[in-house]
């Protein structure tokens, strides 16, 4: 079947940021005399807007987080860690010469969904085909961005690819009726064990990896 939209997730799989999303956390939990290890925030924080993982990591850590907390793991992520916000290596020129229509999804608000791309280079190949979980009533595992998304874009969800990095995603794509691809090359999945929920989806070790996924579902060449 024909693809004619594809949508790209933002952190992991656009932007390789989820590093430095899980080291701002760190930085602010330090600020405050608390400490969370690398697995539990990346538990929580994967797939996740951080105002929906500070409820979640204040349980876990058995105390209550300032009411700002989220906003201060922005702050800190777009100021101190902007140099560390970078395209996903081959990515650029894979967008430049995408032949389907494409466009962005993130489940952070617009405002640093928009701070994201630009920080690393990619506002200029989606402009205003942005679209964020602040604009529907339920984020992800919950279809309603990526069907936001697809009709924003004029798409039919059957003929919609979707290229997520967390189990959550992959859940939200399929319950949109779409297609899924797993892009595991970004440093957070770096040697992880993607068995125990991803072994039913074609995963993309790096962005070479995306021409054949591609071809596999629409029996097309993704690129000029």
């Amino acid at each position: 079947m024909t693809v004619d939209l594809v949508i790209f997730d933002c952190d992991g799989v656009l932007v390789d940021s989820e590093g430095p999303v899980r080291a701002a956390v760190a930085d602010e939990l330090a600020g405050l005399g608390l400490s969370a290890g690398a697995g539990l925030l990346g538990d929580l924080l994967g797939g996740r807007a951080l105002t929906a993982a500070v409820p979640p990591l204040a349980r876990c850590l058995g105390t209550d987080l300032p009411p700002d907390f989220a906003a201060r793991c922005r702050g800190r992520l777009l100021e101190d860690y902007r140099p560390h916000l970078r395209a996903t290596p081959g990515l650029p020129p894979l967008l430049a010469g995408l032949r389907p229509a494409f466009c962005a999804v993130s489940v952070s608000g617009p405002e640093r969904l928009g701070a994201t791309l630009s920080a690393a280079g990619l506002d200029r190949f989606f402009g205003d085909r942005t679209f964020s979980a602040a604009e529907v009533a339920r984020p992800p595992p919950a279809p309603d961005l990526f069907l936001l998304a697809a009709r924003r874009m004029g798409a039919d969800p059957l003929r919609t690819l979707v290229v997520e990095d967390s189990p959550s995603g992959l859940v939200a794509a399929r319950s949109a009726g779409m297609r899924a691809l797993l892009y595991a090359g970004a440093g957070h999945l770096a040697g992880a064990d993607l068995s125990d929920w991803a072994d039913d989806v074609t995963i993309l070790a790096d962005w070479s990896d995306f021409p054949p996924a591609f071809m596999s579902h629409a029996g097309q060449m993704p690129v000029h």
